[in-house]
């Protein structure tokens, strides 16, 4: 007897956890077996309640297409040396362009010929500038002459040529986004 009344506690806890409740419950004795039944009457489960926030699983397929960012790719040609290494800046509208130690980023990438192909991945999308040199004397400077005038290949997104001053950060502005993630540009030899 009480192994069932234990079960019948069980049962009235489960039912009261899942929000169902017990309407009426019926105990006959039977003096002729000594056996006792009871016959719980349980109402429908309401259809209109939400399971709890545990149980509702995202789709997340969608959501890991949208966070799937590309790569920004740069291919960079006409590089004089096909092994000295190629210094890129890139700059944000807020950034000191094409001021060297003014850039967001700095990257230093070694070809291996007479292009360059590179891949950023850390890079968020958005709305950059990229100035870019090889550095033929690997000193980690891009050489000028006495006047400033660049004497290692250089370049510039949108491939601006400067004529009398370098560009400002609208000559050379692009965006990088999903649909547009790769940038040309030809190295400017003297």
């Amino acid at each position: 007897m009480t192994k069932r009344i234990t079960g019948l506690a069980l049962i009235a806890i489960v039912l009261l956890i899942s929000g169902t409740t017990m309407t009426s419950c019926q105990n006959k004795a039977n003096p002729e077996n000594a056996t006792q039944t009871d016959t719980p009457q349980v109402a429908p489960p309401d259809m209109t309640r939400t399971p709890p926030p545990d149980t509702i699983k995202p789709d997340t397929t969608k959501m890991k297409d949208e966070n799937k960012k590309h790569p920004l790719t740069l291919v960079i040609d006409n590089l004089e040396s096909t092994s000295a290494p190629v210094e890129v800046s890139i700059y944000a509208p807020d950034n000191k362009f094409p001021k060297e130690n003014g850039q967001l980023k700095k990257y230093r990438f070694n070809p291996t010929g007479n292009t360059l192909t590179a891949t950023i991945t850390d890079l968020e999308y958005g709305q950059y500038a990229v100035a870019t040199y090889q550095d033929l004397d690997a000193d980690g400077k891009i050489g000028t002459n006495v006047i400033g005038i660049p004497t290692d290949p250089y370049g510039f997104s949108n491939n601006y040529k400067p004529k009398i001053k370098a560009p400002a950060f609208k000559d050379c502005a692009f965006a990088y986004d999903d649909k547009s993630d790769a940038v040309s540009i030809t190295m400017i030899r003297k």
